[in-house]
């Protein structure tokens, strides 16, 4: 259905098999709503938004691009889902999007071309957002986490700015572990009669001998 444009909805049946709804469904500009039958193994849909079905939970899985909520350009996430798909809201109309506190994680590129999107929304403060994930977003400025009960406001720049600062802490952290793993010496163990002696300085053990059934340390 790639760049049919004039398409409003769509009703996917029961025993059809979708992969990628954002592909799909790309340059469908005018699409409100998805509606998936009943008993589909993979995908369930509530209010033309497409959720895809977990064994303990739900994924956001695809947002029209012309969904427009409740008529006032709000999306707010229902309960049972706790992640949301790459690029699960790519290119939408949408003005504003709330997740509910059971929100856990969002993958890359979910908000990617959302060129209406004002602010969101997140009532999780620990929620997990891959970077690279608000590009072609000219209207977000903001946004918000609920930490402790109270809502903090971040600009775009600030929440990329801690982004940075954490990959490079992450980077030092690996590099100085690899660094750590190189120095430290790996020592065969002295073996007696069926027995493998290793000294308890040494941080890395070797390879045990064959023939070892039991080891001091």
């Amino acid at each position: 259905f790639m760049g049919c444009e004039r398409l409003t909805t769509i009703d996917i049946p029961a025993s059809a098999l979708v992969n990628k709804f954002s592909s799909v469904f790309e340059g469908c500009y005018k699409l409100r709503a998805i509606n998936i039958g009943p008993n589909n193994a993979q995908y369930k849909s509530e209010y033309g938004v497409v959720y895809a079905k977990r064994r303990s939970s739900d994924v956001i899985e695809y947002v029209p691009n012309a969904y427009y909520g409740p008529g006032n350009g709000l999306y707010m996430s229902p309960s049972d889902a706790k992640s949301v798909s790459e690029n699960a809201f790519l290119g939408s109309s949408l003005i504003k999007i709330v997740f509910s506190p059971d929100l856990s994680e969002i993958k890359a590129h979910a908000f990617e071309d959302c060129e209406n999107l004002e602010e969101i929304h997140f009532w999780n403060g620990g929620c997990r957002i891959a970077s690279d994930n608000f590009r072609n977003c000219p209207n977000l400025k903001a946004l918000y986490f609920r930490i402790d009960g109270v809502e903090q406001k971040m600009t775009i720049s600030e929440w990329e700015a801690k982004q940075t600062n954490k990959n490079s802490d992450d980077s030092d952290a690996k590099a100085s572990l690899a660094k750590v793993e190189k120095e430290q010496p790996v020592v065969q163990p002295q073996s007696k009669a069926g027995i493998d002696i290793v000294d308890t300085g040494i941080p890395v053990i070797g390879r045990m001998n064959k023939n070892t059934f039991a080891i001091i340390i």
